[in-house]
């Protein structure tokens, strides 16, 4: 899902257009290719976005275009990222047991645990 949460309401900004980029990317099934080059950058701003859309074929207009369905995709993953205590990127839940941030081993434990079926 995606999750802007460095914009302000007031003032949406690179966090709501990457998430729209991204939304366009699944759309595209071009998701993971659009979402690997937006998460390399370490200082996302537009011009990155416009370029990692150029470089997997998609239409920056029409992939950045803030429409009422966008925004209410937004506002339901925000509202129940919140309704189960997601706060921040990257947030993971496995079996029921949400691990935040990229803690990589707990995530792996919370898996093996899944799999072994004791969580």
């Amino acid at each position: 899902k995606e999750f802007p949460i460095l914009d302000s309401e007031r003032r949406p900004g690179v966090s709501k257009r990457a998430a729209l980029a991204a939304m366009a990317g699944m759309s595209s099934g071009k998701y993971l290719m659009l979402h690997n080059a937006l998460m390399a950058k370490r200082a996302l701003d537009d011009p990155d976005i416009l370029a990692a859309l150029a470089a997997n074929g998609l239409d920056p207009a029409a992939a950045l275009k803030d429409t009422p369905e966008a925004d209410k995709h937004l506002a339901d993953t925000f509202t129940r990222a919140t309704a189960i205590g997601v706060t921040g990127t990257p947030s993971f839940i496995v079996n029921g047991k949400r691990i935040d941030g990229a803690d990589m081993a707990a995530l792996s434990a919370a898996i093996a645990e899944a799999k072994k079926g004791k969580g």
